[in-house]
């Protein structure tokens, strides 16, 4: 995994602290074969681990809407190319209704964000108009006949 050590989820990651009771849960129930849905993907640590239970014949749909933890998605992706053909980055938010949001990293914890009205208590180190879907759109415009397991990690999501 590609970290950068300013956003505390990926100092995390990098000393392997990151959601550890999530990771647990992910190795007691997904199996081979299954497809997963990620949201909130961030720089994928979940999607990774996902992708490692459904192996080669399972599918993750990671949806992350911030442009730059979607580049450290792709570039986690790329950095694993036994799990490109499993992790499917989708640079898109999930919400109540497909649209657009406004995408908010906090200045004071990056690589979270809100996406939505922010908070005036929460300064914006950056804002970006980002698209967001609906779970049941995705599934039904990709035509996905069975989803597996979902994880959803959107704390700050506003709508």
């Amino acid at each position: 995994m590609y970290v950068k050590t300013l956003y505390g989820i990926e100092l995390d990651v990098l000393k392997g602290t990151y959601e550890p009771d999530v990771i647990a849960v992910i190795r007691d129930h997904v199996r081979p074969g299954m497809t997963a849905i990620d949201v909130g993907a961030n720089v994928g640590a979940t999607a990774v681990a996902l992708a490692d239970q459904v192996g080669s014949t399972g599918k993750v749909f990671a949806f992350e809407p911030g442009p730059t933890t979607f580049a450290r998605l792709l570039r986690n992706v790329d950095l694993n190319p036994s799990l490109s053909g499993i992790i499917h980055p989708i640079n898109e938010g999930c919400a109540e209704k497909p649209g657009e949001l406004v995408y908010h990293e906090l200045a004071n914890a990056r690589g979270n964000a809100i996406l939505g009205d922010l908070d005036p208590r929460f300064g914006a180190h950056a804002s970006h108009r980002v698209a967001v879907t609906t779970i049941d759109e995705f599934v039904e415009s990709n035509r996905i006949r069975k989803i597996d397991f979902v994880k959803i990690d959107v704390e700050w999501m506003v709508y």
